[in-house]
C-alpha cells in the first residue's frame, strides 16, 4: 500500500506544451490496513496495483480528482503516467525497496 500526496499542475509559458497538465505525487509505502478506505474529505481515491504497478482497481473519485475514468487506468502501468525524464529515478527508487 502506498500513501500518495501531491497536486495537479497546468503547463505554463510554453505554447507547444501538452495542455492536459500533469500530476505530481510523492508516494510512501505504508503497512497494508485490513480496511483500506480513502479519506472522507473527498480529496483522495483508492487504487490497487499488481506487482508490475498496473492498475487493477480505481474507485470512481479518480475522475473528479485527476480527470481519468477508472476504465482508462485499469490495465495500464502507473509508469506510463510518469514523464520520461523521471522514469529512471523512479525505477531506481522502487528497485531499492526490494
Amino acid at each position: 500500500v502506498l500513501h500518495c500526496s501531491g497536486f495537479i499542475r497546468s503547463p505554463q509559458g510554453n505554447r507547444h506544451a501538452d495542455t492536459r497538465g500533469y500530476l505530481i505525487l510523492i508516494c510512501e509505502p505504508v503497512p497494508f490496513p485490513l480496511n483500506a478506505e480513502p479519506s472522507s474529505k473527498g480529496q483522495s481515491f483508492l487504487t490497487y496495483h499488481s506487482l508490475d504497478m498496473k492498475f487493477i482497481y480505481c474507485d470512481s473519485r479518480v475522475k473528479d480528482l485527476i480527470g481519468f475514468d477508472a476504465d482508462q487506468l485499469v490495465g495500464r502501468s502507473m509508469y506510463s503516467f510518469i514523464h520520461t525524464f523521471d522514469l529512471s529515478h523512479i525505477w531506481k527508487r522502487h528497485d531499492n525497496c526490494k
